[in-house]
């Protein structure tokens, strides 16, 4: 039954285009790789506020696609309707394995309080775009933070992904 709920979800997730009342449209739905019980294949790490590490927030994800085209990548806050950073080619990857890493810590603190569902919506969602900055998809990081809180390791004092 699990399962068939974890599928469930990622279908839904899948199949869902995000656009907002505004028009910003941020592309299709990123399908991720599952593991055997359904779970998405993702991983978020981070320290902040007084940590001997300073503050870092690193996402790794692993779509299903083996696709060498390059994207940039950001984050959108949908309560701001706007984007954390400038587009800029030196934030790009593949779709295969994606890893990023924020270090400015106000962007760290913004992308963990974003974590959470604002109003139960979406708050969080990482954007990966064309080379004209134009949104192909998006992946709900307030979404995963509500359906598989164990992928968030708070590295700084073990609070909750929703918990800021």
């Amino acid at each position: 039954m699990k399962y068939l709920n974890s599928l469930f979800i990622g279908m839904t997730v899948l199949l869902s285009a995000s656009a907002f009342a505004d028009g910003t449209s941020l592309g299709t739905s990123l399908s991720l790789k599952t593991d055997t019980s359904g779970t998405p294949s993702f991983g978020a790490a981070y320290t902040y506020g007084d940590d001997p590490d300073g503050s870092n927030y690193l996402l790794s994800l692993s779509a299903n696609s083996t696709s060498p085209q390059m994207y940039r990548w950001n984050f959108y806050l949908a309560s701001t309707g706007s984007y954390l950073l400038d587009w800029s080619s030196a934030h790009s990857t593949s779709l295969a394995v994606i890893q990023v890493k924020i270090s400015d810590a106000s962007l760290v603190s913004k992308l963990l309080v974003g974590q959470k569902k604002l109003n139960g919506k979406p708050e969080l969602y990482f954007v990966l775009a064309d080379e004209n900055n134009t949104p192909v998809y998006n992946v709900s990081i307030s979404e995963l933070c509500a359906s598989n809180p164990e992928n968030f390791k708070n590295l700084t004092d073990n609070k909750g992904c929703d918990q800021f």
